[in-house]
């Protein structure tokens, strides 16, 4: 261990740089060339999760170096942009290893949504507020100037300790921007979730980034809504596979699907659709009138956007740890004035 704390190349020297501000476990993780180091932040004892990549040509440091670069350009807008991103907290380079420091404790939203499911625990009303919080997550990376180009659920979390009352958005390998600095992004590895036009091989456009969004929504409230994932429709092995799929999205999003989701879905989803279709491929899209269709929505079905999921579970029954500020009270001897 002395040796690899002496040698430069090592990862472990990385986390001795590191340790004024982070404590890290012992156990490291290898991926391709690089390392992932799970740990705390002194500060406020933050569970965190560093990766770092000494590899120059490898994709890990490439990924590694968008996330730092989306990081950054979050940190100099608007903070209220950021609110529903999950970003990197830290990054930085220690030759030759370049690392990211981020939240170690988040859930996969996908996990969340099937283990309600399986309790029967999923209502509309659920469903309607995390669609309203991956919107508003997409719209605050789109006002920042950023295409974040694989909206997928897997790519939504649920956060720390700090703000597990969000869904967040995460991931931005294949993030694009107006910056001529932006660094390239990284290739879609699966096209089941990828708008139209992502998977022709397009650009990636503020409106592939709803379509996709509008994808996800629609798996939440049913897998058949979205038929091109289920094996039984489609099948992942023909050589038509690519075609059949997006004919089916394309029956998707022209509405012809529509009648099967009546149903199933909020009304105001299919006004969002029909908004959808009328937007131009690198025009804006309308994000006052949709944000106002899912605050209907989430009226109708009696829910607060922004309060706790039906997941989060109160104190009740909890030992409470007493904050080492509090004091006791003393009582003064001043007697009343008649």
């Amino acid at each position: 261990i002395e040796e690899e704390f002496t040698d430069a190349l090592s990862p472990l020297m990385l986390v001795a740089t590191l340790n004024s501000t982070f404590t890290f476990d012992k156990e490291m993780k290898q991926a391709g060339f690089g390392w992932t180091f799970v740990g705390t932040r002194r500060s406020d004892k933050l569970p965190i999760a560093a990766s770092e990549e000494g590899n120059e040509e490898g994709k890990i440091m490439r990924v590694l170096q968008q996330e730092a670069f989306v990081a950054d350009l979050l940190s100099q807008d608007d903070r209220s942009l950021s609110n529903f991103i999950y970003s990197s907290m830290d990054y930085g380079i220690h030759e030759p290893w370049f690392f990211t420091a981020s939240s170690g404790f988040a859930v996969s939203l996908p996990n969340m949504i099937d283990t309600m499911k399986e309790k029967d625990e999923l209502d509309r009303g659920t469903i309607v507020k995390a669609a309203t919080q991956m919107f508003l997550a997409i719209e605050g990376l789109h006002r920042a100037k950023i295409i974040h180009g694989n909206i997928r659920p897997e790519n939504f979390v649920i956060g720390s300790r700090h703000n597990n009352r969000k869904i967040m958005l995460m991931d931005f390998a294949c993030a694009s921007g107006s910056s001529i600095e932006f660094p390239r992004a990284q290739p879609l590895s699966d096209l089941t979730y990828a708008s139209r036009s992502r998977q022709r091989d397009f650009e990636a456009t503020r409106k592939d980034d709803l379509e996709s969004w509008l994808y996800c929504v629609m798996e939440m409230y049913h897998k058949e809504l979205v038929p091109w994932t289920n094996e039984k429709i489609v099948d992942k092995s023909s050589s038509s596979y690519l075609t059949n799929m997006l004919k089916l999205k394309r029956a998707f999003c022209t509405g012809k699907m529509w009648k099967s989701m009546l149903n199933i879905v909020p009304d105001e989803f299919g006004r969002i659709m029909e908004i959808q279709r009328k937007v131009r491929r690198y025009h804006s899209p309308d994000y006052s009138l949709t944000w106002h269709l899912l605050v209907t929505a989430c009226i109708r079905y009696v829910v607060e956007p922004f309060a706790y999921f039906s997941w989060n579970r109160g104190n009740t029954g909890n030992p409470v740890i007493h904050s080492k500020y509090q004091t006791t009270p003393v009582t003064l001897q001043i007697a009343d004035i008649d």
